[in-house]
Order: structure tokens, then sequence, then C-alpha cells
């Protein structure tokens, strides 16, 4: 399909084809053609769910925060270690600019049971405009996390999300 696309009038006709093998050789080819200025490109990768289609989608937030749901998406499929998983994350919660999309990534890191999901998760329990996610998230990190969170931060987080339950009228169980 590469070869036919080169040749062709139109190539953009035929990313979707390309991005549909999901190969490494398809996020290549579709980021040079990208690189080269085609938007047709990006939106052809935005559909792929390889991992090495994942800086590209990051990158491409700079300009339109909408591929930060894409990016998400990707990390939370390809990438089984938490510790990667978190991190890759965080990258995208740094990136998000609206609370739409910093939802987008709270609630992906509400489902990696880390130390540092956790702390990064945390910080947003003071956003009024973030904080019953942070919550949800806060919650559900702890409930799974087999590795020891400190105490004074745990307390101090749970302590917090209870109220933000409380607070939306919902019941503050399992905190």
């Amino acid at each position: 399909a590469k070869e036919a696309a080169d040749k062709a009038s139109n190539p953009d006709r035929l990313f979707g084809v390309i991005a549909k093998s999901n190969t490494d050789d398809a996020v290549a080819y579709l980021k040079a053609k990208y690189e080269a200025g085609s938007t047709n490109a990006l939106g052809a990768l935005a559909g792929m769910t390889n991992v090495k289609v994942a800086p590209v989608l990051l990158a491409a937030a700079d300009t339109d925060q909408n591929y930060i749901r894409n990016y998400v998406s990707v990390v939370e499929k390809n990438i089984a270690d938490n510790d990667r998983r978190c991190a890759e994350l965080v990258k995208a919660l740094d990136k998000a600019a609206d609370a739409k999309m910093k939802t987008v990534v709270i609630k992906a890191l509400g489902k990696v049971p880390t130390m540092s999901s956790f702390l990064n998760v945390g910080k947003y329990l003071d956003d009024n405009d973030l904080a019953y996610t942070a919550a949800v998230a806060t919650k559900a990190i702890a409930k799974a996390n087999t590795a020891e969170l400190d105490y004074n931060v745990l307390k101090e987080n749970l302590t917090k999300a209870a109220a933000i339950y409380k607070k939306a009228g919902g019941v503050d169980d399992g905190y």
C-alpha cells in the first residue's frame, strides 16, 4: 500500500489502509508523511494502536489536545509495566492543558497501582474541576496497590478523597 500511495496522485487516500496494518513500518511511513506536512497522515496515525505511534501523538498534542486521548489509549493497550505506564501517562498529564484532558489522564492513572500514580493523582485533590475524578482514582490506586504507600501521604490523600465524596453526596465507604 505504501508503494501505491507513493505513486498515487492523491496518496492521502491510502493512509487509512496503511494505518490498518498497524506495523512499525506503517508508523514510520505515516510519521514521515506527517512530518512532511500531511495532516491526513496524523489522522491515520491517531487511529493506530502500535506503541511506536505514542511519541508522535504526544508531540501532536502541542497543537491539538485531543491527541492526548489517543496517546493514553495507546499507552494503556501496550505498556504492561506499571512504572513505565505511569511515567508515560504523567507525560500526558503534564501536557494536558484543560480539565477535560487532565480527566482522561487521571482516570487512566487510577488504573496504575504505583506510588508515583498515587502521588500524581493526589496533586489534583485540591483542584475544584478535577477533585472528584482524582478522588475516584486515589481510592482505586490505594485499593489495588500492593507496594508500600507512604502512610502519611496515604492518610492525607484518602482523607481528602473521602471529604470530596461526601461533599458530592456520595458515600465514603472504602476509605
